[in-house]
């Protein structure tokens, strides 16, 4: 009989950590999304290893506005689009997929800017989206 209920206890744990594991894939609350690669060869040297295994945007040495240039391109903007009006996630992709320095500080920025604007019902979700889209 003991046999029985630890067999059964075992299922039980099985069934609901493959559950919330499901429902944690299908609302999309993870942040952590495959790197798909860049679309340009010569912006490859700019995605590097981060310490956690996965790629990081690593625009050392560039300016704004190259960087910018480089991240528009990117498969990290796709994804990070994705995560559009969850802009606390916005930042938390941004951290952990761009090196410190001056890029991440202005896309940061960016998503504050369109976040305070969007939470206070001065813009529309179009007009956010539009703010950090179009660096």
């Amino acid at each position: 009989m003991k046999n029985g209920l630890f067999i059964l206890a075992l299922v039980g744990a099985g069934f609901l950590f493959f559950t919330v594991k499901f429902v944690k894939n299908v609302t999309g609350d993870s942040v952590d999304l495959e790197y798909a690669g860049t679309t340009n060869s010569e912006d490859a040297k700019y995605f590097e290893d981060g310490p956690s295994g996965y790629k990081i945007f690593n625009p050392a040495g560039l300016s704004i506005e190259m960087a910018k240039q480089i991240w528009n391109r990117s498969e990290f903007k796709r994804e990070f689009m994705e995560f559009l009006p969850k802009f606390d996630m916005m930042k938390k992709y941004a951290r952990l997929h761009i090196s410190n320095g001056p890029f991440l500080d202005f896309l940061i920025s960016k998503v504050s800017e369109a976040e305070l604007k969007y939470q206070t019902g001065e813009i529309n979700f179009d007009k956010a989206k539009s703010i950090i889209e179009n660096l």
